[in-house]
């Protein structure tokens, strides 16, 4: 980080782009656990023996 804003001293800052991980407010363990919130829904596909039902339960993951 120390690098990008010693770089972009003197420059004009409309022009200087940052990269999006730096404006992210949320640590990566914090990502990771929201990512696996609705890994039930994983689960319960994986049971689920009807495979359009299956199919609507990951998607459902995936959207969520």
């Amino acid at each position: 980080m120390w690098k990008i804003l010693k770089s972009a001293v003197g420059k004009d800052i409309s022009k200087f782009s940052v990269p999006v991980y730096m404006n992210e407010p949320i640590s990566m363990i914090q990502k990771v656990v929201e990512l696996m919130e609705y890994e039930n829904l994983l689960v319960q596909a994986n049971a689920e023996t009807d495979s359009k039902m299956r199919l609507n339960l990951v998607a459902a993951f995936g959207a969520a």
